[in-house]
């Protein structure tokens, strides 16, 4: 998911799968998160395994958090529904990061971190993420 310069809540569901924002605004989720996300979830090989973590600097915290709230999953659960940890405020991708790890009990080098934008990937690798 990236987070665009949207007019914020409240989101529409569209038949698509994606969101619309109140200016009418498409934020949709990036190819394969759905997916990815309910395996995490519904796999019992996971159980206890994997955590799955949110990472955000946008300039609006409470719009993000109700974005991950209006994205449907799977027709009875939110995207919200299965991250275990959040850290969505301003500060750098290091921080949201180690604060994430710390919640989850995990190691750095355990973290597999996907972003838009590569200079995050290289800073949070930096750290021993993969």
């Amino acid at each position: 998911l990236t987070w665009p310069d949207f007019g914020g809540p409240p989101f529409s569901r569209q038949r698509d799968g994606t969101l619309r924002d109140r200016r009418g605004v498409r934020v949709a989720l990036f190819s394969g998160v759905r997916l990815a996300l309910r395996e995490v979830a519904d796999q019992a090989r996971w159980s206890g395994v994997v955590a799955i973590g949110i990472a955000s600097c946008c300039s609006d915290p409470a719009w993000a958090r109700a974005c991950l709230q209006a994205f449907d999953l799977d027709g009875s659960r939110r995207l919200a529904d299965v991250v275990s940890a959040c850290e969505i405020h301003a500060g750098n991708k290091q921080e949201h990061v180690q604060a994430i790890v710390a919640a989850s009990g995990c190691n750095i080098r355990e973290v597999l971190f996907l972003d838009n934008e590569e200079s995050h990937c290289r800073d949070v690798a930096a750290l021993g993420a993969t």
